[in-house]
Parts: C-alpha cells; sequence; structure tokens
C-alpha cells in the first residue's frame, strides 16, 4: 500500500495553482486561528475574519479544482481588500469597533498574513496577466 492516497485530481495542475493554494491555506488557517478572540473584541470583527478565512479555504480549493481567469481576479480583488483593511487598521484606525479611530499594533501572526495575502495578490497578477501557459508539476502546460 502507498504512503500517497491515489485521487482521481488533476496530476496538470501547475505549479502556480499549488502554490496560490498553499498560501491562501495558510492565510485562512491564521484568520479562522483568531477568529474567536475577533468575535470577543467586537462581533463585526469576528464577522470579518470569518468571511475572510472561509473565503480563502474556498479560494484556494477553487484554484484547484475549477481554475478560471474569473476565480483569480476574485482572489486578487479579495486579498487586496483583506491588505488595504490590515493597512488602515495599523496606520489611521478602523473606523468602527471598541477604540475606533486608534490604529491596532502590528504583531507577528497578522503581519505573517498579510504576507501571505500579498504574495496571492502577486501571483494572481501574474498568471492573470501572463500570456503564455504555466507549466504543470509534471512539466506540462497549463491554460488558465
Amino acid at each position: 500500500m502507498s504512503a500517497i492516497a491515489r485521487t482521481k485530481a488533476d496530476p496538470n495542475v501547475s505549479v502556480a495553482q499549488a502554490s496560490l493554494a498553499a498560501l491562501s491555506m495558510a492565510a485562512a488557517a491564521i484568520h479562522f486561528a483568531v477568529m474567536g478572540e475577533h468575535f470577543a473584541e467586537y462581533v463585526a470583527f469576528g464577522v470579518f475574519f470569518s468571511v475572510v478565512a472561509w473565503s480563502q479555504a474556498v479560494w484556494a480549493v477553487g484554484v484547484i479544482v475549477r481554475p478560471s481567469r474569473g476565480l483569480l481576479l476574485v482572489g486578487l480583488v479579495g486579498n487586496a481588500l483583506v491588505i488595504l483593511v490590515w493597512l488602515i487598521s495599523r496606520t489611521t484606525g478602523l473606523p468602527i469597533g471598541p477604540e475606533p479611530g486608534a490604529p491596532e499594533p502590528a504583531a507577528f501572526v497578522d503581519v505573517f498574513s498579510t504576507i501571505l495575502e500579498v504574495a496571492i495578490v502577486a501571483g494572481t497578477a501574474m498568471l492573470v496577466l501572463r500570456r503564455r501557459p504555466t507549466p504543470s508539476m509534471r512539466g506540462l502546460p497549463v491554460r488558465l
């Protein structure tokens, strides 16, 4: 018996797709992990983190299972908006919450999550703008 389970997944998933999915799942995991403390702080923050976490997780699966330019654009715009909210929360402060207008300090976990999201935005932008196929894990071309 093999240690790797056999699946019917497409073996021609591109390295870029797999990388974007991994980045998105990592960012989703961070958002899932801190969701509870954000619900405790302010319910709207908890809802935001829940929506972001689920969106990033579902998007990661979609990039592998049903990739499309439209889906890539959704990931690009969605993650860019999350980055923007994070930048506002760390510079001028959010206009809502327990301390409206008060900037929050940056912590390792949220900086790391933002770095993952920047990588997702950059990677999706490169795929959307790319005119030629990306190489698959088997070295075969994959068109998105």
